[in-house]
């Protein structure tokens, strides 16, 4: 599971408080919105905490922040001592608390959403190694003529023979049987309701869907969701279903910590 954050809230008024008055006095408002450039990199941080116990690291930072390592190291010290802005983690890292407690209302969020997922999936699906594989070839066909001649192109979703359900796709192809079952678990998980039809082109295209992909999907839909809010407040672009199925977003290394991540000699005050 994802272990940052994408957004945190920076409240209208957070200029007022003496803190960053202090910090205004010393550095200016460019000083401030260093403050907040940094905390940018905390966010991105594995567990919202950066790394800045590494020369190197430091330096990353300080040119991103257009300062000397000097400089910085004076920032820092100065953040930490003197206005307590930032805070230390354990094995010479720095977090804020705006970041964390928006981390771990966020993670929260994470967990609910997976399990609700993960539940909704153990309730519908067929766990027996003989059934464990789902593919297009599989999917079950409906006689035509109990669907009393509806214009299938219509609707999105019908009821065909023997009560079987199923999902007219923008191609016409019908996604029913276990597949359409999963499909529904997925769009319900992803939470964002448009362009269905061809995102269910792009389910029935994949090649071969077991209940462990399924599964991984599931939890990579409700991160997306989670974090679908802010991503739209930011002024930013969603990512939709078809689009996000057919690039096998869940795949993602989200997990993983990112190389910038690994990088930020000792700052003075913080060892």
């Amino acid at each position: 599971m994802k272990n940052n954050i994408d957004y945190y809230q920076h409240f209208a008024y957070a200029d007022q408080h003496p803190k960053f008055k202090m910090l205004r006095v010393q550095f200016g408002w460019a000083g401030e919105g260093k403050f907040w450039a940094l905390n940018n990199k905390i966010a991105q941080a594995e567990d919202c905490c950066l790394d800045v116990s590494k020369k190197y690291n430091r330096a990353a930072i300080a040119s991103d922040l257009d300062f000397s390592m000097d400089e910085l190291d004076g920032f820092l010290t100065f953040l930490l001592e003197d206005c307590e802005l930032i805070r230390k983690c354990p094995e010479g890292k720095i977090t804020t608390d705006i970041i964390q407690e928006c981390f771990t209302k966020v993670m929260s969020d994470r967990e609910k959403a997976r399990e609700r997922a993960s539940r909704r999936w153990e309730k519908q699906t067929d766990t027996s190694p003989e059934k464990d594989e789902v593919s297009p070839e599989k999917v079950c066909k409906v006689k035509e003529s109990k669907v009393n001649n509806k214009d299938l192109s219509s609707s999105a979703d019908e009821v065909g023979a023997d009560g079987v359900d199923f999902l007219m796709t923008k191609k016409k192809r019908k996604l029913c049987g276990k597949r359409f079952q999963s499909f529904c678990l997925f769009w319900e998980a992803f939470a964002y309701k448009k362009g269905k039809r061809e995102a269910a082109d792009a389910w029935y295209e994949i090649p071969s869907l077991t209940n462990g992909l399924v599964e991984q999907i599931l939890k990579s839909a409700a991160d997306e969701a989670a974090g679908r809010k802010k991503l739209i407040e930011s002024g930013k672009t969603p990512k939709m279903a078809q689009g996000w199925i057919s690039g096998y977003r869940w795949e993602d290394q989200t997990d993983v910590e990112p190389i910038t991540e690994k990088i930020y000699p000792d700052i003075k005050g913080l060892t």
